[in-house]
């Protein structure tokens, strides 16, 4: 009788494992960066006689707006280190320490520190927010499937593990994010004109990513294990029944 009970009291937990893991597993998406991994942009190219002619002569506020202090600097580099994750069922939450742009050595001391930027984990049915902002220069994995839940209207939209952004309203330009597939990390951002030509581009220096542990394997590991250990207590309590009856 104690191990009737005994038995269903573990089905029943199982069944309860069964039944709330369509919430943790509809989350398809993973991080591939590490903790203490550290990122660095360089910026490439400044055309300012086409920045001049496609945003005005307030070109350099504009590209600070858009990508930090110092953005307009020829040659100048941007540092990011990784601190933090956290995550709600609504939300990522990623922390990082960040060097602005410079062409000097970069400082001890971060510019920025604990820096959080967050990114929407698309559980169930939530308003589209818009682009994740200014300084957000990594994607969770796969890339052109987290894109794609961004991809609202004709002046925002994904185009092979790249974020367009227009600005049509106001000047013919756009800007481009191309992230690495592998890692998730920003590969190099570009603004190019109305005739598609690039007038702005930043490039990764340095920096891969690691391998994380998807979200999405966590509820399975978490079962996997309690599947094991409901089985060893089932075949212990076995034993123990059957030798006392002996």
């Amino acid at each position: 009788m104690k191990l009737k009970k005994f038995t269903i009291t573990l089905v029943s937990i199982f069944f309860l494992l069964i039944l709330s893991a369509p919430l943790a597993l509809a989350q398809d998406y993973s991080w591939n960066i590490n903790i203490g991994d550290e990122f660095i942009w360089k910026i490439d190219l400044v055309d300012q006689d086409a920045l001049n002619t496609t945003f005005g002569g307030n070109w350099e506020e504009d590209l600070q707006d858009k990508f930090g202090p110092g953005a307009y600097n020829l040659n100048a580099q941007k540092k990011y280190k990784f601190i933090n994750i956290s995550s709600t069922p609504s939300y990522w939450d990623l922390d990082f320490d960040i060097w602005n742009w410079t062409n000097s050595n970069f400082g001890t001391l971060a510019d920025i520190s604990n820096y959080r930027i967050s990114y929407q984990t698309f559980e169930g049915m939530i308003p589209f927010l818009g682009p994740w902002g200014k300084n957000a220069y990594f994607s969770p994995l796969d890339v052109d499937q987290y894109l794609e839940e961004y991809d609202a209207n004709e002046n925002r939209y994904n185009v092979n593990n790249s974020w367009v952004y227009n600005e049509a309203d106001l000047t013919n330009y756009s800007i481009i994010y191309t992230f690495n597939r592998d890692t998730g990390v920003l590969s190099k951002a570009e603004i190019k004109n109305e005739n598609e030509e690039v007038i702005y581009q930043f490039s990764i220096q340095s920096g891969v990513g690691g391998n994380v542990i998807p979200f999405s394997n966590i509820f399975a590991i978490i079962t996997l294990f309690s599947l094991t250990t409901m089985a060893f207590l089932i075949r212990k309590k076995i034993k123990t029944e059957y030798s006392s009856n002996l």
